[in-house]
């Protein structure tokens, strides 16, 4: 599979995860609230989406969140 590379197909990615409940949008991240059933996350499931976002964007987690930051905003 390619590259997430813009924005847009991270979004439509995020949004197709069982896990991820919302999908909110701000100037220089994207965020996903986790599914509050979630009690852990697979590390295949988060080593994919790793490998998938272009070297432009890195992950952080923040409680229930998953930020999806860009680099040099």
């Amino acid at each position: 599979m390619e590259k997430l590379k813009s924005d847009i197909e991270i979004i439509d990615y995020l949004n197709r995860l069982d896990w991820i409940t919302k999908v909110m949008v701000y100037p220089s991240e994207i965020i996903g609230e986790i599914n509050k059933e979630t009690t852990t996350i697979d590390r295949k499931d988060l080593n994919q989406l790793n490998a998938l976002i272009d070297s432009d964007y890195y992950i952080m987690f923040q409680s229930r969140l998953i930020c999806i930051e860009r680099f040099n905003v």
